[in-house]
């Protein structure tokens, strides 16, 4: 047998390898979580989070649909020269941009509003369009502005606009992804209730005592990456707020599995 035969083999094996690991990962993280957990017993986990002050909105048991998916990211780096007022660089396909001067906020409670207007001036955001802001996934510091995902805001920074706010008040420049067209890998199925993403959390102590749940989202997030596409899963977006302070966290939980996703 020659080399060069041998070496046809090997490639042809470890591409039958990646298909197969990619197939295992899609497969065996379906619905591992709490989704069939019964009534009775989700009713008295939710009154241990009171026991333990923990507050939340009611919440909903009924299952969602969603589909795993897979796109690639856009390039930014060859359309930068559009950007009037800004330096930028290139960082695992995320453009980050610097404001020569940075913008003032003057009245917080019309910032979204103010940054709509940048988002839509094509010489300070490429392609701003195609995003839209969301309350639930900014915080006081990082204000967002989403790719929609089948209907669904997209909750990783590959399809996001994160606008970055100082402690002066000021937006310094802002880090984008973008997510190109989509395909679908599997078809659309079931996923875990908001209330059993909530649920998981706080059995596997995720979420503190005295705290409140403020917003559950449910979206698109990167699972992973495969020779070169970003597979993507539905999640539920968790935002918890301390009551003792201004100590805010978002957790994912990915809503097939019904476990939690560590960025």
């Amino acid at each position: 047998m020659n080399f060069k035969r041998i070496e046809v083999i090997f490639l042809v094996a470890f591409a039958i390898l990646n298909v197969a690991l990619l197939g295992s990962l899609l497969w065996g993280t379906h619905f591992q979580g709490v989704s069939t957990q019964p009534q009775s017993q989700r009713t008295l986990t939710l009154k241990e989070m009171r026991n333990d002050m923990i507050s939340y909105h009611p919440q909903s048991h009924q299952q969602r649909k969603g589909y795993y998916l897979s796109a690639k990211s856009n390039s930014l780096a060859s359309r930068t020269s559009s950007l009037h007022g800004v330096s930028t660089r290139i960082d695992d396909d995320i453009l980050e941009v610097t404001f020569d001067h940075p913008l003032e906020l003057k009245d917080e409670s019309d910032t979204a509003q103010y940054l709509q207007k940048v988002v839509n001036n094509r010489h300070q955001v490429i392609d701003g369009k195609k995003y839209a802001y969301n309350e639930a996934l900014s915080t006081k510091h990082q204000v967002v502005f989403a790719q929609q995902v089948k209907g669904q805001p997209f909750e990783s920074k590959e399809g996001q606009i994160r606008f970055i706010i100082n402690d002066k008040n000021e937006v310094t420049g802002y880090k984008q992804g973008e997510l190109g067209s989509l395909k679908i890998l599997r078809p659309r199925d079931m996923t875990v209730s908001e209330s059993s993403a909530v649920i998981w959390l706080y059995k596997h102590n995720q979420i503190p005592n005295n705290s409140r749940v403020n917003s559950v989202l449910f979206g698109y997030s990167k699972l992973t990456s495969w020779h070169g596409q970003r597979v993507l899963i539905p999640t539920w977006l968790v935002n918890i707020k301390s009551k003792n302070g201004n100590n805010n966290s978002q957790l994912k939980v990915n809503a097939f599995s019904g476990t939690q996703i560590k960025d």
